[in-house]
């Protein structure tokens, strides 16, 4: 069944064991569907076994949905019971069956610090990155150019001028550094997409690691 919300378009199979993830969870433990997982109730010490039947866009947390009737009797609870409500005003509910209230704003405050955290890495990581390639760039050139040296020197003699000597050595090597761009680029694309998670493990949030090819 569909459920008819603003807040989610998330699309729920009859059933105590069927769910639908958010995309965050997805992403963080790389769940898809027709997984099977395993969710552990710390309070009663029970683990439950559901299957994965679809994926709904929400990347601020890890949400499991269910059809309330099934959530209900899964449980044990009442009726008028709700694990969680979601509203744009405030329902007028008794704050002694609420067990915490999350705001727009809590969740902007939880991403702005999300953000700042990550900010200090995110810089580290193209500072260094920058001078290493600059410092590997350097040594490289200043060792192709010392071993030419002497070669240079004699082309220098047969009145070649500064412009196309430079082209010699310089520019001689584009092909070699364009192709070498376009299989380490991807690569180091790869092996980032790959060592990122481990970065924030600690992060109860999942970040798609998806780019478009020009970027």
């Amino acid at each position: 069944m569909t459920i008819n919300t603003k807040y989610f378009d998330v699309d729920l199979k009859d059933g105590k064991n069927r769910v639908a993830i958010s995309s965050s969870f997805a992403e963080k433990y790389g769940y898809g569907v027709g997984d099977e997982i395993v969710l552990h109730d710390e309070e009663n010490d029970i683990d439950y076994g559901f299957t994965v039947d679809s994926v709904t866009q929400y990347t601020p947390s890890f949400y499991v949905f269910m059809a309330i009737d099934d959530a209900r009797e899964l449980f044990g609870a009442e009726s008028d019971e709700y694990n969680v409500v979601f509203a744009d005003k405030d329902l007028g509910v008794d704050p002694a069956r609420l067990y915490a209230t999350t705001t727009k704003a809590d969740i902007e405050s939880a991403a702005g610090i999300f953000a700042d955290q990550m900010k200090s890495m995110v810089v580290m990581i193209v500072i260094i990155s920058t001078l290493i390639f600059v410092v590997v760039m350097y040594l490289m050139m200043k060792v192709m150019i010392d071993r030419s040296v002497f070669s240079i020197s004699l082309i220098k003699v047969f009145g070649y001028r500064t412009k196309e000597i430079r082209k010699l050595y310089l520019d001689g090597n584009f092909f070699i550094i364009a192709i070498g761009a376009a299989i380490c680029l991807p690569l180091a694309k790869l092996i980032m997409s790959a060592v990122y998670p481990s970065l924030v493990s600690n992060v109860n949030c999942g970040v798609k690691l998806t780019f478009v090819p020009w970027l």
